[in-house]
């Protein structure tokens, strides 16, 4: 059993931020910090929070700007700075953790919520006892300049709040082709067809993002994947990256490789891996969903009891 809650604050943090927290009964020095994917929101990740709740570790998580019920427009980070916005943000909701007693604070990132952990590991990894990448992988920096280049031209075209239909083709409906007789835009998101019928019914999931917000994350993507960047990462931080070896964003598991090798190449002493055979990109919905949390929480237990 947990206690599941939503406050409002504003911590360091540029904008009010609606904080969701699965509370177990009892009061723990465990944290978990959830950082969601693109074009879905927090409360997609209730079902895993209250897993953990439910095993003694507290769950924290906010919806990034442009998503979730309180977005201004679905979709934009903002006109200016917007990903270093976003940082902050989830920067702000580990510090309103540790300053509710959590001795210890995991941070769990899902797809574009993995970026933004990944950024956030850079800039202030010392906040953090721990890191799982869930649905990321490493991307060519030399790609990403290009594919920002294009939302540039577009944002030049068209500005800064206009949501891209060219760029989404590009990845996302390009993403199910690796289905074979894709029955939805979103089978390649999970095998389990009823988290698609959820997914697609829910409003707050699977929307357009504009150009300004293609623009943020590439630029993002770049320095992250950047080698001198990760190395600024502390070297002791335990990492653990799982995916689904048919995922796209993880470029079917070479991605996956490719970023394991960048993090051991970088100097980072304590990186695991996992690739779940079959399962597609949103694992926490997968048809074997339930040995990913067991695997997610024997990895953070054994974090939090790390001396």
């Amino acid at each position: 059993m947990c206690k599941y809650q939503k406050t409002v604050a504003q911590e360091g943090c540029t904008r009010p931020l609606h904080i969701h927290s699965w509370l177990p009964k009892l009061p723990t020095p465990h944290a978990l910090v959830i950082s969601h994917g693109m074009s879905e929101h927090i409360g997609r990740y209730d079902p895993f929070a209250r897993f953990c709740a439910s095993n003694g570790i507290a769950v924290y998580g906010a919806n990034h700007r442009g998503h979730g019920e309180e977005a201004e427009q679905l979709g934009h980070f903002a006109d200016a700075d917007g990903w270093r916005k976003v940082v902050d943000d989830l920067a702000a909701v580990i510090e309103h953790a540790r300053q509710r007693g959590h001795q210890k604070v995991i941070l769990f990132g899902h797809s574009m919520g993995s970026f933004v952990a990944r950024q956030v590991a850079i800039d202030h990894g010392r906040l953090i006892s721990g890191l799982v990448l869930c649905g990321s992988g490493y991307k060519s920096p030399m790609l990403c300049r290009s594919a920002r280049l294009l939302a540039a031209t577009l944002t030049l075209l068209y500005g800064k709040r206009h949501n891209s239909r060219l760029i989404e083709w590009l990845s996302f409906i390009q993403f199910n082709r690796t289905v074979k007789n894709p029955q939805t835009p979103f089978d390649w998101t999970t095998r389990d067809a009823e988290q698609i019928c959820r997914s697609m019914a829910d409003p707050l999931t699977g929307f357009f993002c504009t150009t300004q917000f293609w623009h943020d994350l590439m630029g993002g993507l770049i320095f992250i994947n950047t080698p001198a960047n990760v190395a600024r990462m502390p070297q002791e931080l335990p990492v653990l990256i799982i995916s689904g070896d048919h995922d796209p964003v993880g470029d079917m598991g070479k991605g996956v490789v490719a970023l394991e090798q960048l993090f051991k190449h970088c100097g980072l002493e304590r990186v695991s891996m996992k690739l779940y055979p079959e399962a597609r990109h949103e694992l926490l919905n997968e048809l074997n969903a339930q040995e990913v949390f067991q695997d997610c929480h024997h990895w953070m237990q054994s974090v939090f009891d790390d001396e």
